[in-house]
């Protein structure tokens, strides 16, 4: 329940990620102690560990959700290429693709982050590029100006 108000709510990505790595500990806890009261009980292991296995995963997919989410933001602003979100079939469900993933959230795979990181470095370089020949550009008139300054002074004499 907790889980599904939090992924509602607007919090900003710092404190959403901070209370996702909490309720990860927290689940780890919960399972720690239902195995040690479990006294050997099979049954009760399997069931402890089938819904541990549950909620971490829903807490996982959160967490990687939440990260694709901000990559997301960060490759719009820059106006770069995201990989497309398969598209949804009712027959067979999500199509295969090998840059997302996700049951209950669709997150980005190793793959996916690493073409958004790498169009993402090649935006920035661009851009750091076209400052810096603005900054050639700036010291070239300052010279100028400079030299102009100088000869001028001379003439003065």
């Amino acid at each position: 329940m907790k889980k599904r108000i939090l992924s509602f709510l607007r919090m900003p990505f710092l404190t959403k990620d901070y209370w996702l790595r909490l309720e990860q500990k927290k689940i780890e806890k919960r399972y720690r102690e239902t195995l040690r009261s479990t006294k050997g009980n099979r049954g009760e292991i399997d069931h402890a560990k089938t819904e541990h296995h549950s909620d971490w995963w829903s807490n996982y997919e959160q967490q990687e959700a939440l990260f694709t989410e901000k990559l997301i933001k960060k490759a719009e602003r820059l106006r770069v290429h995201v990989p497309a979100k398969p598209s949804w079939n009712y027959e067979t469900g999500f199509e295969e693709n090998e840059d997302w993933d996700g049951i209950n959230e669709r997150y980005l795979t190793n793959t996916g982050i690493a073409k958004v990181r790498d169009e993402i470095r090649k935006e920035q370089k661009w851009q750091r590029e076209g400052r810096a020949n603005w900054a050639v550009f700036a010291s070239a008139i300052g010279g100028v100006i400079g030299a102009i300054t100088g000869l001028v002074a001379v003439m003065m004499r």
